[in-house]
């Protein structure tokens, strides 16, 4: 389907969380924006956070964060304790459940029966089949911001000190009975705790920092939480406010200032990854070592290295044109060594053809608009062609992984297709 995207102004919004399905295509972002008419306040991607194009929000709420199973099941939680859900790839969104807390700043889901939520004035929420239930943990003066389950039962919670309610400090807590009880693992009346993931029962992080000076704050565990440790070695970091991690060693975290920190040795050092961003990265969401996405105050970013290169999404609402989609294709993509294009231009054109034979350009570029690779045949315009990229310049060499643009011009008309090669 050929898109037109129309552009909204300057990105004026207040990105709070994000989720990529497993395929790495399909994604959401969702704002904090106080406004509940016009608003972006669920937005989808279905190429990877290139670009994003608007839902229709139910509930006239702020978001906090969204997750994903998969490109059709996802859930959204918000201000008031607001849960939607939808089961259509956000076609449709239905409240799940409202008013259970002042908000559920996280969720997580497990399948389609169990997941989790962590809310302010100590509350605690649980995906049950299809009703979600509501837990009064006893810290009711610490607002919860990060969950983590490693199952339906075994899971932790963070957060920090709710200040209207008196509270003094940030906790991390654990259950073993899929959060009807919970235990106090660490109290810190300095720090604040701010997200937390674990890869296993045993292995975990939680980040942070202390609001005041934006210092950056990182703990680790190797034993369920039984004790956590500082990890110092932080090159360039302030006030986390995200974390995650795909194994034991390769993590990201985000934070203020346009914060991102990545680590291939589990913590033992973070290294800063230069983005566009200059405000908080309140999320970030990988799906491999290359594919992932981050979302802040006025500022959608995806990658497809690792965080190596960043670039900015682009949003908008979409337009259908034409669908082309049968005479202009690119499989497999993402490719890895070679991708295959194809088109019919005796069906892209919309003026009758003269000739049989005429020539047109296919150019691969990148980014920055620099001509990667001249594709352009001689061929029939009457009948179907395939041409392969074998993921090289014209120099032969091979080009980074990343996202490319295929343009098919045919004279009056030109086609733009992404390209992404993964490695």
């Amino acid at each position: 389907m050929n898109m037109l995207l129309l552009l909204f102004a300057l990105l004026p919004h207040n990105f709070h969380g994000c989720a990529l399905s497993p395929d790495g295509f399909h994604g959401w972002a969702v704002t904090l924006d106080t406004v509940p008419f016009d608003t972006l306040s669920i937005i989808h991607t279905s190429n990877s956070g290139f670009d994003w194009l608007r839902q229709v929000n139910p509930a006239e709420r702020q978001f906090f964060d969204v997750t994903c199973l998969d490109s059709l099941n996802a859930w959204i939680s918000g201000v008031t304790g607001v849960i939607l859900g939808t089961d259509d790839g956000g076609k449709t969104w239905t409240i799940e459940t409202d008013g259970h807390t002042k908000y559920y700043a996280r969720i997580q889901i497990i399948d389609t029966i169990n997941g989790f939520a962590a809310g302010g004035d100590g509350i605690f929420g649980r995906m049950v089949g299809d009703f979600w239930q509501r837990v009064f943990t006893p810290w009711w003066q610490t607002d919860f911001y990060g969950v983590s389950f490693v199952d339906t039962l075994e899971g932790w919670m963070c957060g920090r000190p709710a200040l209207e309610a008196g509270g003094e400090a940030s906790q991390i807590v654990h259950s073993t009975n899929g959060g009807y009880n919970w235990e106090l693992q660490l109290e810190d009346s300095v720090y604040d705790f701010l997200d937390i993931c674990f890869i296993d029962s045993l292995e975990g992080w939680v980040v942070g920092g202390k609001d005041t000076t934006y210092e950056a704050r990182i703990l680790h565990t190797t034993n369920g939480g039984v004790e956590w440790k500082v990890q110092p070695n932080i090159t360039d970091g302030f006030y986390l406010r995200s974390v995650e991690f795909v194994d034991s060693s390769v993590g990201w975290a985000g934070g203020k200032f346009g914060t991102i920190l990545k680590t291939t040795d589990g913590g033992e050092s973070w290294n800063s990854q230069p983005n566009p961003a200059d405000s908080t990265i309140f999320d970030i969401e990988f799906v491999d070592y290359y594919r992932g996405i981050a979302v802040g105050n006025r500022i959608l970013l995806y990658t497809y290295d690792g965080g190596n290169n960043w670039y900015e999404g682009i949003v908008g609402i979409e337009e259908e044109e034409e669908d082309i989609s049968r005479v202009f294709t690119v499989s497999p993509n993402p490719f890895i060594e070679r991708t295959v294009i194809s088109y019919q231009l005796s069906v892209i054109g919309k003026q009758p053809i003269t000739d049989d034979l005429s020539p047109n350009t296919l150019n691969i570029y990148d980014l920055t608009g620099r001509l990667v690779r001249n594709l352009t045949p001689y061929t029939s315009r009457l009948t179907p062609y395939k041409v392969t990229w074998d993921g090289k310049d014209d120099h032969g060499i091979p080009v980074p992984a990343g996202l490319y643009l295929c343009v098919l011009n045919e004279g009056k008309e030109m086609l733009v297709s992404k390209i992404i090669k993964i490695r």
